[in-house]
């Protein structure tokens, strides 16, 4: 007998938050989980999964079906393979802004649940009408061989090459492998983030761009952690000009070449460079909230 635990997600109402820009509301739109507490997924694991599957749906027509044959994910980790999977009824309303929200919602709950890092299987119900699921399920090794064979595996973003970045380093850069002429130089100073807080507003704010990374010029972001105690504000130079989808992917090579397989942080700031010209500046930094809500930057100088 199967040992769920059932959580229904109601959207929220995101214009309430302070910021420079939030996810979109769809309305009518809920998200419903059961949770197996028996088999926990490795948390960083879960992050890597959430990031690229994010990627992967912002790379889709926004409003139109998506297709789901590239957004079955695998990361094999430490004691298992974490698996993402989505299935449609065939009704051609599952589209990719339903599968970036869904994404944020799971990756919120589970860093902020006392069960955890839980695999689950979720109804994506558009009214009353269940449009499509989505699972995500850790799988023990003994099951790897059964699992190669029925999914396709992303173990590296698919758009990325090049080694993961030492990580005892403090500061660095890289170019960006679809684009030579832009590189990303970062820099961890300032005060300790917790993991979750600094993970959360990466997927935030991943979200929030998800809708223009189809040929829109980038301008500004913003991402909240789950606890709202974290920032990440992206901002582009004035007079300088670059898409969400080249901001996006820089974001996402962070990620996998720097930030994933580390389990500390402090603040942060990154920059991406196009022919050795500042094009965008960003922080992940702990602000300090005025009565109004707004923050005020708190990173330390370069």
């Amino acid at each position: 007998m199967k040992i769920f635990q059932t959580i229904l997600f109601v959207v929220f109402h995101y214009g309430q938050r302070p910021g420079l820009d939030t996810p979109p509301v769809i309305p009518g739109f809920t998200v419903s989980f059961e949770w197996d507490p028996r088999k926990q997924m490795f948390p960083q694991d879960v992050f890597f999964v959430t990031v690229s599957a994010i990627w992967h749906s912002s790379q889709q027509q926004w409003n139109e079906r998506a297709d789901l044959s590239k957004l079955t994910i695998t990361k094999p980790g430490p004691v298992g393979t974490t698996v993402l999977r989505f299935s449609d009824n065939q009704s051609m309303k599952l589209h990719p802004n339903h599968l970036v929200f869904a994404l944020r919602q799971a990756f919120f709950i589970m860093v902020s649940r006392h069960g955890g890092f839980a695999s689950f299987v979720a109804k994506l119900v558009q009214v009353n009408d269940v449009i499509g699921l989505m699972s995500m399920v850790m799988y023990p090794k003994s099951q790897l061989k059964s699992i190669e064979n029925r999914t396709e595996t992303d173990s590296s973003f698919s758009l990325l090459s090049g080694p993961v970045i030492n990580l005892a380093a403090t500061f660095g850069e890289f170019v960006d492998p679809q684009d030579p002429h832009y590189k990303v130089r970062w820099k961890f100073q300032g005060l300790e983030i917790n993991v979750s807080e600094f993970q959360s507003a990466i997927v935030d704010a991943l979200a929030t761009m998800a809708p223009q990374a189809h040929g829109r010029l980038f301008d500004e972001a913003i991402g909240y952690s789950v606890l709202e105690s974290v920032d990440l504000s992206i901002v582009r130079n004035s007079g300088q000009t670059i898409s969400y989808a080249v901001v996006m992917r820089a974001l996402v090579n962070l990620v996998a070449k720097v930030i994933y397989t580390r389990s500390s942080f402090t603040e942060m700031d990154f920059q991406i460079m196009h022919d050795d010209t500042e094009v965008v500046q960003a922080v992940i930094f702990r602000p300090k909230r005025s009565r109004n809500g707004h923050s005020g930057m708190g990173v330390a100088n370069s």
